[in-house]
């Protein structure tokens, strides 16, 4: 039986940076990166404000 793969990653060496010096921080689910995402987030939308959420779970839960 073949498989037939659903997406394809693509993780460059910032993406793995970003990710280390994340875990290396102080802050793992909150602070400075995750308001960081959102203002991105946010710009690239074209929206005043952006929220995230840990899971799809915790979105459906808010709305």
């Amino acid at each position: 039986m073949k498989n037939i793969p659903y997406s394809h990653q693509s993780i460059n060496s910032d993406d793995i940076r970003q990710v280390t010096e994340s875990l290396e921080s102080d802050w793992i689910t909150q602070g400075p990166k995750v308001k960081e995402f959102e203002d991105l987030l946010a710009e690239y939308c074209g929206i005043k404000f952006a929220v995230v959420f840990a899971s799809g779970t915790a979105s459906l839960h808010v709305a």
